[in-house]
């Protein structure tokens, strides 16, 4: 009796593990597939303040149905030197932190999906051209699986045009200067 008794649970505990560690896998596999979908704009929208200052912009869009939580971003102005090492200053936002970005919703009339980070940039004290660029970093959390994505943009004198970004989801910029 006592045998058949430890059979019977061992007969039905062991295939209960298995299925339970195998559900446990695939539930793991799923969340680590689903990442976040980033776009950081392959160009900088620059609007000038002044003769010494340029408002410049980078536009991050979520294209993930999901929020995007613990932000952090940089901007970075880089000298390289003939020898490879590079002098870096840290540029500071003009607005505070954020610390989110909406999820993706091609309904939302106000594309809170589309973020636009701006600084202020001292034409005269950080030049860009020949050996120095910007360095654009972009960290965020998925908000359902905790993933994270990591985007670094480099952008060199070609890459910063007049004019500001288009609405909604796209990083194409409408030029201050329309050529005729």
């Amino acid at each position: 009796m006592w045998v058949f008794i430890q059979t019977h649970i061992i007969s039905g505990l062991v295939p209960g593990i298995i299925s339970g560690l195998i559900a446990s896998l695939i539930f793991a596999l799923f969340l680590l597939l689903i990442k976040p979908k980033v776009k950081v704009a392959s160009k900088i929208a620059r609007t000038n303040g002044d003769n010494e200052v340029s408002i410049i912009r980078v536009k991050v869009v979520n294209h993930t149905w999901a929020m995007l939580t613990n932000i952090k971003y940089a901007l970075y102005y880089c000298n390289v030197h003939d020898d490879g090492i590079s002098n870096v200053v840290e540029i500071p936002p003009r607005k505070s932190p954020m610390s989110y970005i909406a999820r993706h919703n091609s309904s939302d009339d106000d594309a809170d999906y589309a973020v636009r980070f701006s600084y202020e940039l001292d034409n005269q004290k950080y030049p860009v051209g020949g050996n120095k660029k910007l360095l654009f970093i972009f960290i965020a959390d998925h908000s359902f699986s905790n993933t994270t994505v990591c985007i670094k943009k480099e952008y060199y004198d070609s890459d910063i045009i007049d004019g500001i970004y288009q609405i909604g989801d796209s990083t194409k910029i409408i030029s201050n200067h329309p050529e005729s």
